[in-house]
């Protein structure tokens, strides 16, 4: 077992549904969740509201693919 990095995606108020992207340094994964969210324009509504945060998680190192940089 290892600890990692989830990187978990909210767009409004629902997840977006994708493969969980794991990292091993919280740096790494606060650099990817601060660009995803990044917006461009000035039409910005709670429908378009986006966040993303790093949650720490427990994986087995066999069964995840962790993102090494």
């Amino acid at each position: 077992m290892v600890h990692v990095f989830a990187l978990l995606i909210f767009l409004g108020s629902k997840p977006v549904e994708t493969e969980p992207m794991l990292f091993h340094n919280i740096n790494d994964c606060n650099y990817h969740a601060r660009e995803l969210v990044r917006r461009y324009g000035s039409l910005i509504t709670q429908r378009h509201f986006a966040i993303a945060y790093c949650l720490p998680k427990l994986v087995d190192k066999e069964d995840s693919e962790v993102i090494i940089y």
